[in-house]
């Protein structure tokens, strides 16, 4: 498989902003307004990059369909007819350990 240029150039974007985002000391500590600042030119560039990339990578590569989607779903009467039955999924054995001894806590 080929790396497109766009991929390199979303894989390019994205490693710098992360590593602008990721330097030592910088905001300096327990300074609020720089580190609002610092968020709004690191981190929302960020995820505005790794959005943007996804969207145009994905729509290069289109998903398969492996035909579990075009099945129709699963009637919800189909779905519960063991408890119309009076079935339990639960064995009676696990019902039984879950019992507490009389003074265990």
């Amino acid at each position: 498989m080929k790396i497109t240029k766009t991929e390199k150039i979303w894989l390019a974007v994205v490693i710098i902003f992360y590593v602008c985002y990721n330097l030592p000391f910088v905001p300096e500590y327990n300074n609020a307004p720089a580190a609002i600042i610092h968020g709004m030119i690191t981190l929302i560039p960020l995820w505005i990059a790794i959005y943007v990339g996804l969207f145009k990578v994905c729509r290069i590569y289109k998903l398969k369909d492996h035909g579990e989607a075009t099945q129709p779903p699963e009637k919800a009467s189909e779905k519960n007819d063991h408890i119309s039955s009076g079935e339990s999924k639960i064995p009676v054995n696990a019902i039984l350990s879950l019992k507490e001894e009389p003074g265990e806590c």
